[in-house]
């Protein structure tokens, strides 16, 4: 159920909708006539505001209207690029054959206008097309283009952002922290900026820099409720994040937030697994055992379940219960993290019962794996195994089989 406080922030992206930040981005091609002699006849005026209002389709007629009755020629290759602005705009929802089609109509453009004071929106177009069209290489020329020749324009704030996009996605996270960094300090009332901050916060959760992840990724979501509606995995981020530094309270908040407000989420077998561990860690045992129960009774043969079945039987006390889980984990689940350490778990009980062959056994399984965060303790129990086992054989005279 979603409580009321929750039910409020919901009501509240639904009611606000986008957030208005200062242009940066292509659209500020509309400036660029609005104020000049190109932009005076009346039908360029209602295409501008049609653009305004984002009727892409609408703007088209009366802009191609004023171009084919134009007198001032001097104007022709500005609305050649206004009118590639609207048609790259229509273009949402559209085949891969249209997109195709207008990359090639925007480089022969750039070609034919190289002289216009408008080119650099030309660029940054063929750089966008390209880049929807997966090819990232010819998309980071012309972004470079513009970087190199026209470092004052007006939509630069967006040139940063896609290549901070684009490096992030091939997993270049150095540069793209470079052009992100630049963007943010640039131009920190764009969009651009605050969607930069969502790029930001993810390479920052990948490089396990988790106080930093907080301090980039928190205020967005405070201060923009929509981001919190759009991508709820930030909200996972965050969670995370505070539970690696131990914040176990506020994890909690957040994972009960993820929880709560998007009922389709995956992986909610996970969402409340972490919550009982946060749970855990605060010492309050019997609330974290009621919800891994929950989990491995609502979720079974989920990531969730084996996680919250390891949890439940390092949480009892009966032994056999706890060798008849940690079996159940090693036997149905043998690739999972958890099963390594269900068989150390193992190992040592059997050892503690004397079982001692039973535990060498497990160990070997477990070495075996190369399970290198257990492995020494692995050789520590090994040992303590083998020394029972001989001593064992000692006791009982079978000094042949100790000699082996």
């Amino acid at each position: 159920m979603i409580n009321k406080k929750e039910k409020k922030e919901v009501d509240f992206i639904i009611k606000t909708g986008e957030m208005k930040y200062a242009k940066g981005g292509i659209d500020t091609i509309t400036d660029a006539l609005k104020d000049n002699e190109c932009g005076r006849p009346i039908g360029i005026k209602v295409a501008l505001r049609l653009i305004n209002e984002k009727d892409w389709m609408g703007a088209l007629t009366p802009l191609q209207n004023e171009m084919n009755e134009i007198t001032n020629k001097d104007c022709l290759d500005e609305l050649e690029f206004l009118k590639a602005y609207v048609e790259m705009n229509a273009l949402e929802g559209s085949d891969d054959v249209s997109r195709l089609a207008f990359k090639k109509e925007i480089e022969f453009l750039t070609n034919k206008y190289s002289d216009s004071p408008l080119v650099p929106y030309g660029y940054a177009m063929a750089g966008v097309i390209n880049n929807e069209l997966k090819n990232s290489p010819y998309a980071l020329g012309f972004f470079e283009i513009i970087e190199q020749r026209y470092p004052q324009f007006p939509g630069m704030a967006q040139i940063y952002y896609d290549f901070g996009n684009i490096y992030y996605e091939k997993g270049e996270f150095r540069n793209s922290e470079k052009y992100l960094d630049k963007l943010t300090t640039r131009y920190p009332d764009t969009k651009f900026a605050h969607e930069a901050g969502v790029i930001k916060g993810q390479i920052l959760y990948s490089k396990k820099r988790y106080f930093d992840t907080i301090r980039t990724l928190t205020p967005l979501i405070k201060n923009d409720q929509k981001v919190l509606y759009e991508n709820p995995k930030l909200l996972n981020f965050v969670a995370n994040s505070y539970f690696k530094t131990g914040k176990n309270q506020e994890a909690r908040s957040f994972f009960s937030r993820i929880f709560n407000i998007f009922p389709e989420v995956e992986d909610k077998d996970m969402l409340l697994t972490s919550i009982g561990e946060t749970f855990e860690e605060q010492g309050e045992r019997e609330k974290a055992i009621k919800i891994y129960r929950l989990v491995t009774e609502r979720y079974p043969g989920t990531t969730g379940f084996v996680k919250s079945s390891l949890r439940l039987a390092d949480n009892m006390t009966d032994q056999e219960n706890r060798e008849i889980i940690y079996t159940m984990i090693v036997n149905d689940f043998p690739d999972s993290v958890e099963a390594r350490i269900a068989l150390m778990r193992l190992a040592n009980i059997y050892l503690d019962q004397e079982r001692y062959i039973e535990s060498i056994d497990s160990l070997k399984i477990l070495l075996k794996e190369n399970a290198r965060v257990l492995r020494k303790d692995a050789l520590y129990v090994m040992a303590k195994a083998l020394n029972g086992e001989l001593l064992r054989l000692l006791k009982e005279d079978q000094f042949p089989a100790a000699l082996r």
